[in-house]
């Protein structure tokens, strides 16, 4: 089954969001470095148990709209755009939202902040954690930065390098991240031990192609 592609005005911004079914709304909020496309089968077996499921790109991926401001990120902004797909959708009724890995934080967040538009959240992979005493990036770096440890989350708050890397060739990043992260890979393959100064893709090494879960296709 193909879902329908559908840019949907929300919060100021455009989603390309990927539309299948009918009934309650179910949206489906993938986390990095993916898209919509994480959900296909999730969709069609929605879809098909009665639901209408929304899958969107969220801002800054896809063909979703990509504002430059590195504050235009901020949770806010992320659990705003989600609210508004329940207002272009299903604006008479409550809807569930889901979300997996940096996609839970956005999906409990917006549960949390517009608790009226739903009725279930689920997180996958990540759990909901309240707002603490320590902001959750100075706490990343008294564990790993302090420590001479790379933390790609902390390599992410440089503008420039982590972009550079990534995009010189994007079909290379994306097999290389998923398949470290896998359990198709040995132990020892995503390494637990680089230091803070390496890359995102160091010491990742290239998988054979196709792998049962992914395939070239899959990839571009």
């Amino acid at each position: 089954m193909t879902p329908e592609l559908r840019l949907i005005e929300t919060n100021g911004i455009r989603l390309r969001v990927a539309l299948a079914g009918d009934g309650p709304l179910v949206i489906l909020v993938h986390g990095f470095p993916e898209s919509w496309y994480s959900w296909r089968h999730q969709i069609e077996a929605l879809s098909i148990a009665g639901y209408r499921v929304a899958a969107p790109d969220v801002r800054g991926y896809g063909e979703s709209d990509r504002p430059h401001a590195v504050e235009a990120y901020d949770m806010e902004s992320l659990t705003g755009d989600i609210a508004g797909l329940v207002d272009a959708l299903s604006p008479n009724d409550p809807a569930v939202v889901v979300g997996h890995d940096w996609g839970a934080p956005i999906a409990w967040n917006t549960a949390r902040l517009h608790a009226g538009k739903f009725r279930a959240v689920a997180g996958l992979s990540v759990p909901y954690i309240p707002p603490g005493d320590v902001v959750f990036i100075d706490a990343a770096r008294a564990l790993f930065t302090d420590r001479g440890l790379f933390f790609y989350q902390i390599y992410f708050q440089d503008e420039g390098p982590p972009e550079a890397e990534l995009e010189a060739d994007p079909a290379e990043t994306i097999r290389k991240f998923y398949y470290a992260i896998s359990g198709d890979a040995p132990a020892g393959t995503w390494p637990i031990d680089k230091k803070h100064g390496d890359t995102l893709l160091h010491r990742l090494p290239e998988p054979d192609m196709p792998l049962p879960w992914l395939s070239e296709e899959d990839v571009a």
